[in-house]
């Protein structure tokens, strides 16, 4: 349990440097948070797996994406929505 709390400081610890340096460089926090998920997942050094979050993984990630697609929607801009192409909206 101590170290699932560990893991779950970090990953916040982790979000929160990925949004600073975000704002520093003007990249979308997303492609930081994707860089250090796979460093840190099976593909990476494996410190995350599969198995790290049980049977909770699926409603994890179902958050996760949640979030991120709200996330996004704070960078809408309603101008630039009104100039796209109607057959990509």
């Amino acid at each position: 349990m101590a170290e699932l709390i560990g893991l779950v400081a970090a990953i916040i610890g982790l979000g929160v440097g990925a949004q600073l340096l975000a704002d520093r460089t003007r990249v979308p926090s997303i492609v930081f948070l994707i860089a250090a998920g796979i460093f840190l997942g099976p593909e990476g050094i494996g410190y995350i797996t599969r198995d790290t979050f049980g049977t909770a993984l699926p409603t994890i990630v179902g958050l996760s994406v949640a979030i991120i697609v709200f996330e996004g929607a704070f960078h809408l801009r309603l101008s630039r929505l009104r100039e796209a192409p109607t057959a990509t909206i």
